[in-house]
């Protein structure tokens, strides 16, 4: 008889604070669909999970467990059963129409039971056409970064060969990179690592000085009720347009119209938005790889933290643009990212009463999450099924009841918006603001001369 691997794995102290995270009306879930314009059988589906996720990745069969005094761990679940991780469920439509919404947000509500390993899939088959998988992961499996490498596993052919970005060398990908990511992976000189020991002190104490964030309706109080909405996929093309004629990256357009789309959203509750600036969270990814298609096959949180200066109450996308730039520079000097993946080591050894206290803190001092990821530059499949549209929602914990999340995939970006009905309880008018401020841009982008360079 073929003996059992080892079936406990320790939990790590960064992924054991985002496990007690969810305290409340906090969230520590992130939240993924998947579209197929074509039917996919469950039975495929099931076979790519057994053969690629699961061999390649432990965990997904394993639960936290914790017995008396003792940290907690990863231990099999002797009941494990795919039967119960993946759902087939029948929806009357199309895929992307409001059914499908209305069950995303609901499951998003209902979470997931904490006896069994902490994830489940639901596969959608719509009496149209098509299917759609939703998926829920909890945050201690890994991060938003790991899970889409872990999810994409099961996607035909290699990863790998996905384009890694611009032939110029011009930052064009989605997301927040950071210098510090070289210093956290062992590179980079010795006095520049000193230099940087001496900065991460400074950003310790900016951290602890940042005043809380002006109360808007966007810190209103959570009633756990969450709801989702996302977008079909915007033309990289167009992003990158705009980027040429306002002078910045892919990133720097889509955290423009971001922030345009929550000015205009605050001017509609009656807001003074000419009158200050909101602060949000942007998770950083500390590792060397800069698209998820590059990273190795391993689970864990690997991220940092940055409070990112969302300057809404600029009045044109331009000037939004140019204070954005100025704030990203700034961060990409700091060493936050690290220095936040330290405080939730940190938290991961102290009790967890002490844990709520910092998160109570820290919560106050921003009005949502907006995280961006780089995703696979060409087009997938699973099981011989093309993947039209991939999408993902962030968590916002920490008190926090608004998440947006940006991800390219395939040529295209996809924007999607988590929200609390307490803060917002139609998050699809978010969305639409913030393709109205992509396609606002688009338009004086056209009407913008172009210069010989970019000939």
């Amino acid at each position: 008889m073929k003996r059992r691997e080892q079936s406990d794995e320790p939990m790590s102290a960064v992924d054991l604070a985002w496990w007690r995270m969810e305290e409340g009306e906090g969230t520590a879930t992130v939240g993924g669909a998947l579209t197929f314009q074509q039917r996919l059988p469950r039975s495929t589906l099931c076979e790519l999970v057994e053969t690629r996720i699961l061999k390649t990745y432990p965990r997904f069969r394993r639960r936290v467990v914790a017995s008396e005094g003792e940290a907690p761990r990863w231990s099999d679940d002797p009941d494990f059963s795919l039967d119960y991780h993946i759902e087939e469920v029948a929806v009357d439509g199309e895929a992307g129409e409001e059914p499908v919404r209305h069950m995303a947000s609901r499951l998003m509500h209902e979470g997931l039971d904490t006896e069994r390993p902490p994830w489940r899939m639901w596969l959608l088959q719509h009496s149209g056409a098509g299917s759609t998988l939703l998926i829920l992961f909890h945050h201690c499996l890994g991060d938003g970064f790991a899970l889409a490498r872990a999810l994409l596993e099961a996607a035909d052919g290699r990863l790998g060969e996905a384009d890694a970005g611009e032939a110029d060398g011009r930052d064009d990908s989605v997301g927040l990179l950071s210098p510090v990511a070289q210093l956290w992976n062992g590179t980079g000189r010795v006095a520049e690592r000193a230099r940087q020991l001496g900065r991460w002190v400074q950003d310790v104490i900016h951290l602890l000085a940042l005043p809380f964030e002006r109360p808007t309706t966007l810190t209103n109080s959570l009633t756990g009720d969450l709801r989702v909405a996302w977008s079909q996929r915007v033309p990289l093309a167009d992003i990158k347009d705009i980027g040429k004629a306002f002078e910045g990256t892919v990133n720097d357009v889509l955290l423009t119209a971001v922030a345009g789309a929550v000015r205009r959203h605050l001017a509609d509750q009656g807001e003074p938005v000419d009158d200050f600036d909101l602060r949000c969270v942007v998770p950083v990814n500390l590792r060397s790889a800069r698209r998820i298609e590059q990273m190795a096959p391993d689970l864990g949180n690997r991220f940092g933290l940055v409070f990112l200066e969302l300057p809404t109450g600029a009045s044109s996308p331009r000037a939004r643009m140019e204070a954005l730039q100025e704030d990203i520079e700034r961060l990409k000097r700091s060493g936050e990212p690290a220095v936040s993946f330290g405080i939730l080591w940190m938290l991961g050894h102290l009790p967890p009463v002490v844990e709520r206290i910092f998160n109570t803190v820290f919560g106050r001092k921003a009005s949502m999450v907006v995280s961006n990821v780089p995703g696979p530059a060409r087009g997938l499949s699973m099981g011989g099924v093309d993947l039209s549209n991939l999408m993902f929602w962030v968590p916002h914990p920490a008190g926090l009841g608004l998440g947006i999340s940006l991800i390219s995939y395939d040529e295209g970006v996809c924007i999607g918006v988590r929200a609390d009905t307490g803060v917002l309880d139609n998050p699809i008018a978010l969305v639409d603001k913030i393709e109205t401020q992509l396609v606002e841009m688009h338009r004086q982008a056209s009407d913008t001369p172009r210069s010989p360079r970019d000939e």
